[in-house]
């Protein structure tokens, strides 16, 4: 019997990003307790922009796409009929650096990208 091994890029967040992203971002996102908790319960693809600010300076943010819930999760939102598949969210800052966003989700709570994807995703 012959077995192939494939190799891969370990994703143990759940979290995928393309390797031309920013190095602080990768580290953003490899790092963030916030973004490992979301990466618990979702597969799903990180991207990075910059979003136009009304004053003419540009916010960098994180988008989150593709969202597919795991194990639990996934019964739980067909239950409550939320499906992020196709869907996105981004997470932004009001600051001007890549820096200030890694600020932001390095230092914010555990919680806080799940209540972000609960409060876009939400039904009525």
């Amino acid at each position: 019997m012959n077995v192939t091994k494939v190799q891969t890029t370990p994703s143990f967040q759940g979290l995928n990003y393309k390797d031309n992203l920013p190095e602080i971002i990768k580290t953003t996102v490899k790092n963030s307790q916030a973004l490992a908790k979301f990466g618990k319960k979702y597969n799903a693809d990180v991207d990075y922009i910059y979003l136009q600010g009304s004053k003419k300076q540009s916010h960098p943010a994180l988008i989150i796409s593709n969202i597919v819930p795991k194990g639990m999760q996934k019964l739980i939102d067909k239950i409550k009929g939320v499906d992020g598949k196709g869907q996105f969210m981004y997470i932004s800052t009001n600051g001007t650096r890549e820096q200030d966003l890694h600020k932001k989700l390095i230092s914010a709570s555990n919680d806080y990208v799940l209540n972000e994807y609960r409060n876009a995703f939400k039904t009525k």
